[in-house]
């Protein structure tokens, strides 16, 4: 079977969308679906957070070069005609990455979509999965990344600007379907940092704090203005500020660093959705 794509985006920065994509990538890999994460957006944020102390060669063939040589696992290989290989994590994922040299491909007519929707197909026999960190703002790599994917998944957070930005990407995914990819779909919605008050308490009856709460009933009114219903808001997140940090600082994923964290637990339980929904 070909690999299942897996766009995670939304048309608003700082909402979480790296570390989501960490987070579930590693624990399919973990539960032996054999995974690759895509760094697609120019801000490299995925493949600062992988490699913290210096690029390898896989990706910056020439590090004391004045300009760019992409490895053979940087995405930049995908848009061109030279041949390219995920490098490999130490848990067996596969990983493209990037640099800010990716912001190029913005400048370049917008056909080579359609040169990296070919050239990815040699991606999905290598892997279950593929989850790509998608540039947040509408582009040729924003295009290119929803073109070759099978779902859409949007990360938020219970405040307005974030939320404006799902909304908006809501809106993107329809012109997206209509125009370039017919059979895109929408996984769901994911809220990647809430505030919980109480977890006895129903999740618009006093789990979260008031603010949040407020969010979150807005949040699902616009997945029901755009045609979706309650199932479509996957996960809530609860907000643990200090492990996050400490994990990212330490290049470890929340499951190796703090295991027993409501966090893990939120997150194994968005990948059973995304398994459950996406027939893995």
């Amino acid at each position: 079977m070909t690999a299942k794509v897996i766009t995670i985006c939304s048309q608003k920065g700082g909402i979480g969308k790296t570390f989501a994509t960490t987070e579930i990538a590693a624990e399919l890999q973990r539960r032996s679906y054999r995974t690759c994460a895509v760094d697609g957006d120019w801000m490299s944020a995925l493949t600062s957070r992988q490699f913290p102390d210096g690029l390898p060669l896989e990706i910056d063939a020439n590090p004391s070069g004045r300009v760019l040589t992409p490895g053979t696992a940087h995405v930049n290989r995908i848009y061109g005609e030279e041949p390219f290989e995920p490098l490999r994590l130490h848990d067996g994922r596969g990983f493209m990455g990037a640099t800010e040299e990716l912001n190029d491909i913005n400048n370049r007519n917008s056909d080579c979509i359609y040169d990296f929707r070919a050239r990815f197909a040699e991606l999905r026999d290598q892997f279950d999965y593929i989850l790509i960190d998608s540039s947040p703002v509408w582009s040729n790599l924003l295009m290119a990344n929803h073109l070759v994917a099978d779902y859409l998944l949007i990360p938020t957070l219970l405040e307005k600007t974030s939320r404006l930005g799902a909304e908006k990407h809501l809106r993107t995914l329809k012109k997206i379907k209509e125009r370039y990819n017919p059979d895109l779909k929408l996984l769901g919605i994911v809220v990647t940092q809430a505030t919980v008050a109480n977890y006895k308490k129903e999740i618009l009856e006093g789990r979260y704090a008031t603010v949040d709460t407020a969010n979150l009933e807005m949040l699902l009114q616009i997945l029901k203005e755009n045609g979706y219903g309650q199932e479509h808001l996957l996960e809530i997140i609860p907000y643990v500020q200090t492990k996050v940090r400490e994990a990212i600082e330490l290049n470890y994923t929340m499951k190796e660093y703090a295991p027993d964290s409501p966090l893990v637990a939120r997150y194994d339980a968005l990948v059973d959705t995304i398994i459950a929904r996406t027939g893995g």
